[in-house]
């Protein structure tokens, strides 16, 4: 009988303001009599309000919990987080225990913020690339603007070889984050990005020793351009040896960049030489721990 309960073999009514309530229990509520201000199940009883944390169903007129993980939930609707429990992070009404790819934990950890990084994608689509490609388009017109006398190739590996020391330490910045797990690439960034330092000092050292007083017409260059010759020692050991190529690119036939040399052979062999030994122990190294490390790396979703 619809309101009753059976206790003791009698149909005893169930206890306002419970409409219908357990077996044998007239004060535990399966549905409200709406009849008084208790009107909203939630568990056994019915009550005025709905509890903190929970959500009214207004067709079953039962006061729902929030969703699985999230502490407190919109009041209206149970599917709107606004708060998860410890140890998760919210995200688009989410409670998550990792942030997608392009966020980060808050500093206490409640919320996942968008990622920001350096010269990042809300600046640049891929910087390294984009500044890659910005240079192609300096030697490009250089080397159209001169009549093609300016040395495109050469040019090129004079800048690509900066933006790849640029692209290992941001590397090495990105994986030595607190919140990633990416020690292989941390180690391999660390490791190539030395080595590469190491060519660098050691070509500076080594180029002055067999260049210097060799050639009479580049030590004349040396003289009337003192600042630019020692600019570029300065910046091949100090960021990378290719930029060294720029002072005999002919680039936009700056004269700074314009070497006048008795004999090319012995001042560009050390050059090409040091060019090849950077790539076994720079470029090579990195390449082969940027492809293991992609399987370090959290995509996102």
């Amino acid at each position: 009988m619809f309101g009753y309960t059976p206790i003791d073999n009698i149909c005893v009514k169930c206890s306002p303001p419970c409409a219908t309530c357990d077996f044998g229990q007239i004060n535990s509520c399966l549905s409200c009599d709406n009849t008084g201000t208790k009107q909203f199940l939630y568990g056994k009883k019915c009550l005025e309000e709905c509890p903190v944390n929970t959500t009214l169903d207004f067709d079953s007129k039962m006061c729902l919990g929030c969703q699985t993980g999230c502490a407190f939930c919109d009041d209206q609707d149970n599917t709107i987080c606004l708060k998860c429990s410890p140890g998760l992070a919210l995200l688009e009404n989410e409670c998550l225990e990792e942030c997608p790819f392009d966020f980060l934990k808050s500093e206490d950890g409640s919320v996942c913020e968008r990622r920001t990084y350096p010269l990042d994608k809300t600046f640049v689509a891929f910087p390294i690339l984009g500044t890659a490609a910005f240079f192609t388009l300096i030697i490009y017109a250089s080397h159209k603007l001169t009549s093609r006398r300016s040395l495109f190739v050469s040019s090129l590996i004079a800048f690509y070889g900066p933006i790849e020391m640029a692209g290992c330490f941001y590397q090495f910045l990105y994986a030595s984050q607190e919140d990633k797990e990416y020690k292989p690439i941390l180690i391999g960034s660390i490791c190539a990005f030395t080595a590469g330092m190491i060519v660098n000092v050691v070509f500076v050292v080594n180029y002055r020793k067999q260049i210097k007083g060799t050639d009479a017409q580049f030590e004349r260059w040396c003289q009337d351009h003192k600042i630019s010759s020692n600019f570029f020692l300065i910046i091949a050991g100090g960021c990378c040896l290719t930029l060294y190529r720029l002072i005999y690119s002919r680039l936009f036939r700056f004269e700074c960049m314009t070497v006048d040399l008795n004999k090319p052979q012995p001042f560009l062999k050390p050059i090409f030489i040091f060019t090849g030994i950077r790539y076994i122990v720079f470029n090579f190294p990195l390449i082969i721990v940027d492809l293991v490390g992609t399987q370090y790396l959290a995509w996102g979703n």
